[in-house]
């Protein structure tokens, strides 16, 4: 899996590549049907293993968000009778890649193995517990509650998904994709694979095929 470091303005963090992280696994399972003498049988079970794999997390982000909870009231609207206010940031980690347990794996006209696969997608979008750094508090009338942190987490995961996406995640997710299962293809001995891309509307209507 590709991790790509994302900051907002203020933040830096320097742009960092990671392995791909189910290369063995996924390698694992192809050699292990591979020794199917029938090619129908080898693909079956290819299939098989690759739904109950799940997912292919395929490419990912990290942000580092700044949250601010705020909550003032006043006693005759001078004399402060609540204070909070909460300034922290935190790492999110968005991944993205492929939901397998759609994947539908055939031989095409030319006898060479073809993989269908729905369109990435975002996978999860994680906190990072151990980031959390605060960097200034007033709790005047009580501290941070677990309900409006989670608040505060949920709304910034919408803006970071919407984020993610504009810069285009997916698209690195499904080319990030394609190359782990093209390469596994080749290992195995198969010259060709062709990944063939579905539409999300429809599971039986297929994009623009890749080999």
């Amino acid at each position: 899996m590709v991790t790509r470091n994302v900051g907002i303005p203020g933040v830096f963090l320097s742009p960092k590549t990671q392995g791909y992280t189910l290369f063995w696994v996924l390698w694992a399972v192809f050699l292990l049907n591979a020794c199917s003498v029938d090619p129908a049988v080898q693909l079956n079970r290819i299939e098989s293993r690759l739904t109950t794999m799940a997912e292919l997390r395929s490419y990912e982000y990290i942000y580092r968000e700044i949250l601010y909870f705020g909550e003032q009231e006043r006693f005759l609207g001078f004399i402060p009778t609540k204070n909070r206010q909460f300034l922290f940031s935190v790492n999110l980690h968005v991944s993205a890649g492929v939901d397998l347990t759609q994947a539908r794996v055939r031989l095409n006209s030319q006898d060479n193995p073809e993989l269908l696969l729905p369109e990435p997608r975002i996978l999860s979008i994680d906190a990072q517990e151990d980031s959390l750094r605060q960097y200034f508090s007033q709790d005047l009338g009580g501290g941070l509650q677990l309900l409006e942190l989670s608040d505060l987490l949920d709304q910034a995961k919408e803006s970071i998904q919407a984020d993610a996406v504009s810069r285009g995640i997916l698209n690195q997710a499904r080319a990030e994709a394609q190359d782990i299962l093209s390469g596994l293809g080749r290992s195995l001995g198969f010259e060709h694979i062709q990944i063939t891309w579905l539409k999300p509307e429809n599971s039986e209507s297929a994009e623009q095929p890749h080999e």
